[in-house]
């Protein structure tokens, strides 16, 4: 796009060379359609890669629920486990807290009142031990 003007100096006097252009360009590149492809695939990879991160950070919460409330595996066995520091599985379990009050999921104690399950601190299954020493 151009646009132009062509203006007269201030005596008035008609002499070409004593005129002025001003002149005002605007590039505006026109990509080549392999470019413009790689393009839209690069936008759909990181709308795919935000979707999973999203969807990774549900199930890291659900697991770190799961081993912590309902099995009754330690904070930091838990990380162990999931490959994660303890320091964050209290943090997500602090954010589960957290939304539970919001959503007025009051249960009371610590762990919105899930007591340990049956079989003590192994939990239901028992089987966490060798996992958890790895």
């Amino acid at each position: 796009m151009m646009s132009m003007r062509l203006s007269p100096p201030a005596h008035q006097h008609f002499e070409p060379a004593a005129w002025q252009l001003d002149a005002a360009v605007a590039v505006v590149p026109e990509m080549p359609p392999e470019v413009k492809a790689l393009l839209e695939k690069l936008r759909h990879a990181k709308q795919m890669l935000e979707q999973a991160q999203r969807d990774a950070a549900g199930v890291v919460h659900a697991a770190a629920v799961t081993l912590t409330r309902e099995d009754g595996l330690s904070m930091r066995d838990a990380g162990r486990i999931m490959g994660i520091s303890h320091q964050r599985v209290a943090q997500i379990l602090e954010e589960n807290e957290h939304l539970g009050q919001e959503l007025g999921n009051f249960g009371g104690g610590d762990f919105g009142g899930v007591s340990l399950p049956e079989g003590g601190p192994m939990g239901r299954h028992g089987a966490y031990e060798a996992a958890i020493k790895t």
